[in-house]
């Protein structure tokens, strides 16, 4: 039974469809169109809200299928419009929207587009969206989209009807300017504009001021303004300003199109927003800009390309999971960068763009210690800290920078000068890394293993040194992983003593890893003293996945057997028809000393959810020990509209990669509650193109190694390296080999300064 006095996290609780929708196998409200490369939503009675964000390297843009949204700016960090949730901080039930009323002159009635329309149909792209349908008597279509660089969001209106008929365009906004603590704070001003409007206010954030001016505009359009208050709780309230644009506009069978802006800068920097706004009001530009998002997407796209067997998961590879890697390099965890997060995401930055990944790499090793240690979380636009020291903050920097190398070739960035946190010090990116790398092994228990610390990955794990040494054995694999990345590229660069050091540092955790963490059939995850957390030993939480998933990639398992146990003993406890749990069996009775786990509701989350992060280490492993055809079943499982699930069932956008889906021990097994925030998308791009299409870079060419899948009869990659473009097919045949441009080539790297035709015979 469950514990009887249990209180679990609010976040647990947020369901938004009920059990008997839940349980209905039958639903979907949509599909994919134009090769993948969209998704529309024809049924907009969707269980929640399915979203869509849309970004620049300054702003961001959240659109509903329902009409609901809001824009944010700088990193997401501060909200412009109205978006509020006191249950958790994933975006997550909106309650902002886009409104675009019409109102018939003649006979007074109005028309909510987004509301009022029975047939609207929702169209997500990467980079914008669209919504399209009729109501009274009108035709419309509005396109909502974020430019490539300039901070605003533009709308395209297309509006007609069959008889001529004067109305009136009304569009609104609900504008918050980071209003996020309590009514008073906000306290705009207002200046009317020809066609537009402009709301300025001050607020706190982390202790830093801001003044924001947010700029609404429809050509032509007269403004009014409208306060009102919300109450959120009894304490709680949140004052807003209803911003609204009205003109004249006749509407026949010729189709009319109108454009709205809304752009947002500092107030000191009034003339940048207000430029934005005259741009945006010349439909040419707008429709110039529309068309520069969309072909910087089909680079993107093309750049690394697959055409496969199985569409599904060619449309993620090719284009939502570079979707959604490139919202969430800009708007990650949606305010503070998380450490691991960033690196992560920086990461499968590399398959949509690769100077955003050095970016990335160089702000977060600049976030630092000079003694080597990391922090949990920084502030982009502030000094703000989340100074908690999790082990695994400073490793994940190896497992970016080495691949960044290979796709690049930039040997420079190891030599590149970078400061300190809060410390006068510079030195070397490759200086930092080999400072976070020996401040690990400087940071280890009596056991050997290295200290957890306030955490791990497994954030819900954290805190639990307050109960005694807390040690962590799959830290230690991980950080195992990470050095012998490290090891590889000194070795390339002729830093043997270097590398000599490090490979005696992975001989040392190798050997501690297997005397101390293996448990007979699996790995422990961690110890508290001499308390397993995920042994056999445990009546809950006996196992646990990653510390498996890691010992199988990383190769830190000293016997082959242990590889088969290793599996047996995932496959025994942890599957399930949505991929593997991450524990299992949840705590109910027994993780009072296992950190928040235990606040999480069984089948949630950490406590024994499918935590899809965690499910894409599994593909990484199945193709380290060339499992392919379980690698792609796990893929697919976890992607959000595999065949044994359904839309009703998960609830999520069938679009976009999810943080977990619930376990087994739950009612509500398959949900997939939370969306769009994950380092899950980045380890999938990984797994599929470089894994399991087996086509990866290296640092003299293209390593191209076919996957024999079963049902596979032949597939395509295209691949962009070092500004090459190569075009690679894989098919079954009989004169096997690799032959680029006709001629059969020795070993598995090839490379090559022209564009060319791979043929790969297996």
């Amino acid at each position: 039974m469950e514990r009887p006095n249990a209180t679990y996290s609010m976040k647990t609780e947020q369901y938004d469809v009920d059990y008997e929708s839940y349980v209905n196998f039958e639903k979907v409200f949509g599909h994919f169109g134009e090769d993948g490369k969209s998704y529309v939503v024809t049924d907009r009675n969707t269980p929640r809200q399915w979203l869509n964000f849309m970004v620049n390297d300054k702003f961001g843009s959240v659109a509903g299928n329902d009409g609901s949204g809001f824009i944010m700016y700088e990193m997401g960090g501060i909200r412009v419009t109205k978006y509020q949730s006191n249950t958790d901080y994933l975006v997550r039930t909106l309650n902002g929207r886009r409104q675009v009323v019409l109102t018939d002159t003649a006979t007074g009635e109005s028309y909510d587009l987004l509301k009022d329309s029975k047939d609207m149909r929702y169209t997500v792209r990467p980079g914008s969206v669209e919504y399209a349908g009729s109501v009274g008597g009108v035709c419309f279509s509005m396109t909502v989209f974020v430019p490539e660089t300039d901070a605003c969001e533009c709308w395209i209106l297309r509006l007609k009807s069959a008889t001529e008929r004067e109305m009136e365009l009304s569009v609104s906004e609900d504008i918050s300017l980071g209003n996020t603590t309590d009514s008073v704070n906000f306290t705009p001003e207002i200046e009317y504009a020809d066609g537009g409007i402009y709301v300025s206010s001050k607020f706190e954030k982390y202790k830093k001021q801001r003044e924001l001016i947010c700029a609404f505009s429809l050509l032509g359009s007269v403004a009014k303004t409208q306060e009102y208050v919300e109450n959120y709780t009894e304490t709680y309230r949140l004052k807003y300003e209803k911003t609204t644009l009205t003109k004249k506009i006749t509407l026949s069978e010729t189709e009319r199109v109108e454009t709205v802006v809304c752009a947002v800068s500092h107030k000191s920097q009034r003339k940048e927003a207000q430029g934005v706004v005259e741009k945006y009001s010349a439909l040419e530009n707008v429709l110039k800009e529309k068309d520069l998002v969309d072909s910087k997407w089909q680079e993107r796209i093309q750049e690394d390309y697959c055409e496969l067997p199985d569409k599904n998961l060619q449309y993620f590879l090719n284009v939502w999971l570079k979707n959604q890697l490139y919202v969430t390099a800009r708007y990650n965890r949606f305010d503070l960068m998380g450490y691991r997060d960033v690196l992560q995401d920086a990461w499968g930055h590399l398959y949509v763009g690769k100077e955003k990944s050095k970016e990335m790499l160089l702000t977060a090793l600049s976030n630092m210690y000079d003694d080597g240690r990391c922090p949990r979380q920084y502030d982009l636009y502030s000094d703000y800290l989340d100074d908690r020291d999790f082990m695994d903050s400073p490793l994940w920097a190896p497992i970016l920078l080495v691949p960044y190398i290979k796709e690049t070739g930039d040997f420079g960035i190891l030599r590149e000068k970078l400061p300190y946190l809060q410390s006068e010090k510079s030195d070397t990116v490759l200086e930092h890394i080999l400072l976070s790398l020996d401040y690990l092994y400087r940071s280890r228990g009596k056991n050997g293993l290295i200290l957890m610390r306030k955490g791990d990955w497994l954030d819900g794990l954290t805190g639990i040194d307050q109960y005694g040494e807390a040690t962590t054995v799959w830290g230690t694999i991980a950080t195992f992983y990470a050095q012998n990345l490290t090891v590889e590229l000194l070795e390339r660069i002729g830093e043997r003593q270097t590398a000599e050091l490090l490979k005696a540092r992975s001989a040392e955790y190798k050997k501690i890893v297997n005397e101390v963490g293996w448990d007979g059939k699996w790995y422990v995850y961690a110890f508290v003293d001499d308390t397993p957390i995920g042994g056999h030993v445990c009546p809950e939480g006996k196992i646990y996945l990653n510390s498996q998933t890691w010992a199988i990639l990383s190769g830190v398992y000293d016997d082959p057997r242990k590889l088969e146990q290793m599996y047996l003993s995932v496959h025994t406890y942890l599957s399930s028809v949505h991929g593997p749990h991450l524990m299992f069996p949840a705590y109910t009775k027994y993780g009072e000393k296992c950190g928040r786990i235990a606040r999480h509701r069984p089948g949630t989350f950490s406590n024994g959810a499918i935590y899809l992060h965690g499910a894409a280490f599994k593909v990484a492993a199945d193709c380290a020990c060339g499992k392919y055809d379980e690698a792609l079943d796990t893929f697919s499982r976890i992607l959000p509209n595999h065949r044994d699930g359904c839309d009703t069932r998960r609830t999520s956008e069938p679009y976009c990669v999810g943080n977990v889906y619930y376990g087994v021990t739950h009612p509500c097994h398959g949900l997939n509650l939370y969306t769009w925030f994950t380092a899950t998308p980045a380890w999938l791009i990984h797994d599929g193109f470089e894994l399991l299409l087996g086509v990866k870079a290296e640092y003299d060419g293209l390593k191209i190694e076919p996957r024999d899948i079963d049902g596979w009869g032949a597939y395509k990659v295209e691949k962009t390296y070092r500004g090459t473009h190569y075009k690679i097919t894989f098919e079954r045949g009989k004169n096997k080999g690799v032959f680029v441009d006709g001629k059969k080539t020795e070993g598995l790297v090839i490379s090559t300064e022209k564009e060319c035709t791979v043929r790969v015979i297996y």
